[in-house]
């Protein structure tokens, strides 16, 4: 049955389990039984899959630190360049003294760069969820969060940012000016001189016979 060693050569690196989950293999065997179609030694089922396996830890229970998660509706800011960005709190309340721990768990963050990119994330749950953290070892730590935030760009002063939906809709209106530009302009010189517009020798006069090209 399954070991923390490969079950085929005993190498202890880049482990899995088979589908059927009987054995424990490393990915050079797991190769070498595809290639030759061998089943699992115990159970005969043929071998399709490799299930990578992951070291997964819970978090330290000294680790007293509050974590929440931030989701972003249209893609992270760009925080690999070089400005600077600044995360706080925006208080709700006008009453400092009325501030606590549980009402400013619920306030907005901001989220702003030296650039005056700016964006605002309210809070979406408080349900405890947990989120993996990938260690230099390649173990995972499992963290506990207990807040989610959804961020949203803030328009800059005197502009408003658009949906997708709305983007869509403006582009087909100036589309449809534009076409309607184009036929008035059109009609106005076929009146101006007198030009009427031919039909093409592929499609068919007002007497059902289809044109011909002039000889």
């Amino acid at each position: 049955m399954a070991t923390n060693k490969c079950n085929r050569c005993g190498s202890n690196t880049n482990l899995g389990l088979i589908n059927c989950r009987h054995e424990r293999v490393c990915l050079k065997c797991a190769k070498s039984m595809a290639e030759r179609k061998e089943p699992c030694r115990f159970c005969g089922v043929a071998f399709t899959i490799l299930h990578k396996e992951f070291a997964v830890r819970l978090c330290s229970a000294d680790d007293k630190k509050k974590y929440f998660a931030a989701a972003f509706k249209n893609g992270p800011p760009d925080f690999a360049n070089d400005h600077q960005w600044s995360l706080v709190k925006q208080s709700q309340s006008s009453d400092a003294n009325a501030i606590d721990a549980e009402v400013m768990n619920k306030d907005p963050w901001i989220l702003e760069n030296q650039e005056g990119i700016k964006y605002k994330g309210n809070l979406v749950g408080t349900s405890k969820r947990f989120f993996l953290e990938e260690e230099d070892d390649g173990s995972s730590v499992l963290i506990p969060c207990d807040h989610w935030f959804g961020f949203d760009r803030v328009p800059p002063p005197g502009t408003q940012l658009r949906t997708t939906e709305q983007a869509e809709q403006i582009m087909d209106k100036k589309r449809n000016r534009t076409e309607e530009t184009i036929q008035k302009r059109i009609n106005k010189r076929m009146r101006k001189t007198g030009q009427i517009i031919k039909p093409t020798p592929s499609t068919s006069t007002s007497t059902g016979e289809t044109a011909e090209k002039g000889t």
